[in-house]
């Protein structure tokens, strides 16, 4: 980790079936896997994928979490590169 490199933290959903299918989906159970798509207004049954990335765009650190976890709690807990250089403090 370097402290004077930028760094961005985002994620995206990875909708695993529509929500009419939600009672059938056998993969995942749960409400943890019911997310929300701002942009979209749409709800969603799946994953998210948080991601920390170089401001060129490389990639540094991937997390794969149900939909329902918020990007702050997932990068408090989850990461070191978070942890260890205050990022989410500043």
């Amino acid at each position: 980790m370097n402290p004077s490199q930028e760094y961005c933290l985002d994620s995206f959903p990875i909708p695993i079936c529509d929500n009419i299918r939600i009672k059938r989906a056998h993969l995942y159970q749960g409400e943890a896997y019911r997310g929300y798509i701002a942009r979209k207004r749409r709800y969603f049954f799946g994953l998210r994928v948080h991601m920390i990335v170089t401001a060129s765009g490389q990639p540094v650190e991937l997390i794969l979490r149900p939909a329902a976890e918020a990007d702050v709690s997932v990068y408090r807990t989850s990461t070191s590169i978070c942890r260890n250089s205050g990022m989410l403090h500043r």
